[in-house]
């Protein structure tokens, strides 16, 4: 970043608005609660600035640019299971959500991980009256189930997860795009904005129940 050795957990996505754009661009930081300094750089005042700001209902497909999940194949599921009895074995119906059928979601899948939490709640409790979600949702309603498995320890069928740092790290730096249309004095054209940020990611080397292992160990200190 900025031509420094960065460290392995440190990323940078940059982004430009135009002039006008870029004043509605800053009115939505200050809303998701990030405050501006001296420097011009917005960083983050509420701890859950950044989900606010590009959390999954900020997105048309919901999907989440804050977590990423890695899963264990269905082969090393059946490995592991080999070595458990048969009431501790783990379920491989669903391996990766993204990868599951809309159809078996809706017929059976969603609701065995889910329960009622499948189930959108404005549609009335009556059993004749409930509507799903959409798969859309429902895929990203069984990752954030099994993220919660247990004591803190994430189901064992996902093998890593990477997820952005709420708030160590995180600031949205911002400079000033100039242009000279017909080549005289520069004018201000709009904004390009670089948003740095870090990310940890904690991992499991064989399919088990137990809690991750994290790879960046300085995040925690």
């Amino acid at each position: 970043i900025d031509g420094k050795a960065a460290p392995d957990f440190m990323y940078e996505i940059k982004f430009s608005a135009t002039r006008k754009l870029t004043v509605w661009m800053e009115r939505l930081f200050i809303l998701a609660g990030f405050v501006e300094d001296d420097d011009g750089v917005f960083k983050p005042q509420r701890p859950d600035a950044i989900t606010r700001l590009f959390g999954l209902h900020t997105t048309r497909s919901y999907g989440n640019g804050l977590v990423r999940p890695a899963f264990f194949t269905k082969d090393e599921i059946d490995r592991a299971n080999e070595s458990l009895s048969e009431g501790s074995q783990i379920d491989c119906n669903i391996i990766n959500p993204f990868e599951v059928s809309d159809s078996a979601l809706y017929f059976g899948l969603a609701e065995k991980e889910l329960g009622d939490k499948a189930y959108d709640p404005r549609c009335g409790c009556a059993v004749e009256d409930r509507k799903m979600y959409p798969h859309y949702i429902l895929r990203h309603a069984i990752i954030s189930e099994w993220l919660n498995y247990g004591k803190g320890h994430p189901d064992p069928r996902l093998k890593s997860i990477t997820a952005v740092e709420p708030t160590q790290h995180l600031s949205i730096h911002k400079k000033t795009i100039t242009s000279k249309p017909y080549g005289g004095i520069a004018i201000e054209s709009g904004t390009e904005y670089s948003l740095r940020y870090a990310i940890q990611r904690t991992y499991r080397q064989t399919v088990n129940r137990r809690a991750m292992s994290p790879l960046f160990v300085s995040l925690l200190k």
